[in-house]
């Protein structure tokens, strides 16, 4: 249903007072701030990786987010559809694997970045438009993110690692964490109800994943030679590692809908189907992360649900579900010999195998002893490089958010970085709301994900990772403390 609230002029699309009277106009808004659109969305994702229709949908994305933006009531709603971009590539397009890939055709990128030109222009008018006519506060996280910002373009100076190609990909990692948090804060009306915003869209990409975890399964070849090899779990824009993570990162939006949801058990179990797709992408680091991330906000659901009740049913259900995953655990283990093969794979190899990760953290950790001002730049990882070709554009990393910044950007980047996360704490914790209890555990699992991974030098995460900023920064400055 479409809020009766008449936001300000400068929250509505371009067009939307000329035509707002239009009977097309008002169907596409009835549809746009339905829950429908959020399905409508998220299937389409779903289509685009299983059956390679990438352009397709990513035109289709496109036309949504020009209506929203010329004749929306609430212009805010394009900011859902930005992740499905990063996840709807399918395997058989993945760069890094496939050398026929659409995303390595001239031609295709062309297609995407003409495609791509017309929304970014409306999206900037659109900002400068509500930014002239509110003249909102300054967001409480612009220093921090200027910081950065300045960090990464400061990178690898005083060394050979300062390039153009350097200053482009620095460009590209402050974008990915910041656009979608200014745009966001200055979007978002702040006076209407988006207090379940975040949460429909954490929900709508984890339905996705979830699919996209199936459908790997389903189609890709992940048994070899009697067990389960994980080399062979990837998407067409991530790893199994990259997909755990993600699948993290929606896990407490399900528990945030379980508090204001009437079938919370429904939502239980969604999480935990969330929780079994990590497990399935065999990210040993995304397990630890879910796992904590699961845990963490059952607490915090049950602590404010404050229904004795209730709380009693979710223990109940909590407890047959750990019980039912152990049997079918113990029932595959002795009837599946592929099962078992995997497992004392994963066992022999060392459950927490660092996999070459301290290796690689001493040459990073050497590369910031001889380059501590400024670091050595993004290129300039000796360990975990791409194919090639894909390593010319995305450079190797470091698998872990501290020596990351200290070899490519030095103690600089490390200082500002701490700044930043100051910032985000007194952002999140500003007010104890429901909403930024949530939103927090949401950026703690790319946080604790990127102790062994590159998961917030990622672009994906960090697009969720500064939108869901942006709905933290509005729920301060427009609800109460609950």
């Amino acid at each position: 249903m479409i809020s009766d609230t008449n936001a300000a002029s400068c929250y509505e699309g371009l067009l939307y007072n000329r035509f707002k009277s239009q009977r097309v106009v008002i169907s596409i808004n009835r549809i746009i701030y339905s829950d429908i659109f959020y399905v409508v969305i998220a299937a389409l994702c779903a289509f685009a990786f299983t059956f390679s229709q990438e352009l397709l949908v990513y035109t289709i994305y496109v036309i949504a987010i020009i209506l929203i933006l010329l004749v929306g009531k609430r212009i805010d709603r394009f900011l859902m559809v930005i992740p499905f971009f990063y996840i709807a590539p399918s395997v058989i397009h993945n760069p890094a694997v496939f050398e026929d890939s659409i995303f390595l055709n001239n031609g295709c990128l062309i297609y995407l970045g003409v495609l791509a030109s017309v929304p970014i222009v409306l999206i900037c008018v659109v900002t400068v438009r509500t930014l002239t006519d509110r003249r909102k506060e300054k967001p409480s996280l612009c220093a921090g993110y200027i910081m950065i910002g300045v960090a990464y373009i400061c990178s690898g100076l005083l060394s050979n690692g300062a390039s153009l190609k350097n200053l482009v990909f620095s460009l590209v990692e402050f974008i990915s964490i910041s656009a979608l948090y200014f745009v966001g804060y200055y979007v978002i009306d702040d006076k209407t109800d988006n207090k379940g915003t975040f949460a429909k869209i954490g929900v709508s990409i984890g339905l996705v994943l979830c699919i996209e975890v199936l459908n790997i399964y389903l189609f890709s070849s992940v048994f070899d030679r009697g067990y389960l090899n994980r080399g062979n779990i990837y998407t067409g824009w991530g790893i199994h590692n990259n997909l755990g993570n993600m699948l993290c990162f929606c896990i407490p939006s399900a528990f945030y809908m379980m508090c204001i949801a009437k079938w919370k058990i429904g939502w239980l179990v969604y999480a935990c189907t969330l929780m079994l797709a990590v497990v399935l992408t065999t990210s040993r680091g995304s397990i630890l992360t879910g796992m904590i991330i699961l845990v963490l906000s059952l607490i915090v659901t049950i602590t404010m649900i404050k229904q004795p009740q209730t709380g009693r049913r979710i223990g109940c259900t909590v407890c047959t579900i750990v019980i039912a995953t152990l049997i079918s655990f113990v029932y595959f283990w002795t009837r599946y010999d592929f099962v078992k093969l995997t497992v004392e794979k994963i066992f022999r190899a060392g459950l927490f195998n660092d996999s070459g990760r301290f290796a690689a953290w001493e040459k990073g950790i050497d590369q910031f002893v001889r380059y501590p001002l400024f670091g050595k730049g993004f290129y300039e990882c000796s360990a975990y490089l791409y194919g090639e070709g894909v390593a010319d554009l995305l450079p190797a990393r470091w698998h872990n958010t501290i020596i990351q910044l200290l070899a490519s950007c030095g103690i600089v980047g490390l200082v500002v970085y701490l700044f930043h996360r100051l910032q985000t704490i007194r952002l999140l914790f500003k007010k104890k709301t429901p909403e930024n209890c949530f939103i927090a555990l949401s950026i703690l699992a790319i946080l604790l994900g990127s102790f062994t991974d590159n998961h917030f030098f990622n672009i994906g995460p960090g697009i969720v990772y500064g939108m869901f900023l942006a709905f933290a920064e509005t729920n301060v400055s427009g609800t109460d403390d609950q």
